[in-house]
Formats: structure tokens, C-alpha cells, sequence
């Protein structure tokens, strides 16, 4: 009988073993989700974040350029630069530059794949497949 007890005995503290890592794990897991929030969200808040679209719609193409730069020196992963200064790139015909930003705006956001995809198309001179 006590062989018995001591073997439950075990057993729970396995599983308190078990839960403590879980535990550890989850709260790992949310900090490090905290930190990436707070990252992506310093760009949006960020006061000097260039307006893209305006630049874009009023025909800045020079100072769209300038400030897309600018602005990926800082945020390195921002996809409104990305891909606005893909559209400018291709604008002023640095078509080689333009498919470069917009490969590099798959690469981080893969779900855009299929809205430029036929961008890149257009610039290797490809034609789209159905």
C-alpha cells in the first residue's frame, strides 16, 4: 500500500513539474507577444511617420522616395513604406528596385502575396498563371 502512495505521490509531483514549465512557457510566450505589439505599434504612433498615401495621391514622387527611405532605415519591416516606395520606384522606372520591395513585402507579410503578386508579374515581364 505505501509503494502505492509513494508512486500517486510521484506522479503529482511530475505533473506539477509539467504545469510549472506550461506556466513558464505561456508567460514567456505573452511577453515576448507584449514586446512585438509595442514594437509594431511605436511605428504607427510614431509623429514623424510619413503620410504615403498623401505623398502618393498628390504626386510627390521625389519626396515619397526620400521619406520611404528614411523611414525603412528606422522600421526595416514597415509594408506601407515597402510598398509605396515600390509604386514610386516603379513611377520614375527603377523597375529592378520596385520588384525588390515588393519581393521583400511578401517575404514579410506573406498573406499580400496574391494583391502584388501581379505587380512582380508586370515587372519580370511574366505572364500570370490561373
Amino acid at each position: 500500500m505505501s509503494d502505492r502512495i509513494e508512486l500517486i505521490v510521484l506522479q503529482n509531483w511530475i505533473l506539477i513539474a509539467l504545469l510549472s514549465v506550461l506556466l513558464a512557457l505561456s508567460v514567456l510566450c505573452g511577453f515576448l507577444n507584449i514586446r512585438n505589439m509595442r514594437a509594431s505599434r511605436s511605428e504607427r504612433d510614431d509623429p514623424n511617420r510619413p503620410k504615403f498615401f498623401e505623398l502618393w495621391e498628390t504626386d510627390a514622387i521625389d519626396e515619397l522616395l526620400e521619406s520611404s527611405e528614411l523611414h525603412l532605415a528606422k522600421y526595416t519591416n514597415s509594408t506601407d513604406a515597402l510598398y509605396f516606395r515600390a509604386k514610386a520606384l516603379r513611377r520614375v522606372g527603377r523597375d529592378e528596385e520596385a520588384k525588390a520591395c515588393l519581393e521583400r513585402l511578401i517575404q514579410i507579410e506573406p498573406s499580400l502575396r496574391e494583391s502584388v503578386g501581379h505587380d512582380i508579374r508586370d515587372l519580370s515581364g511574366e505572364k500570370a498563371v490561373k
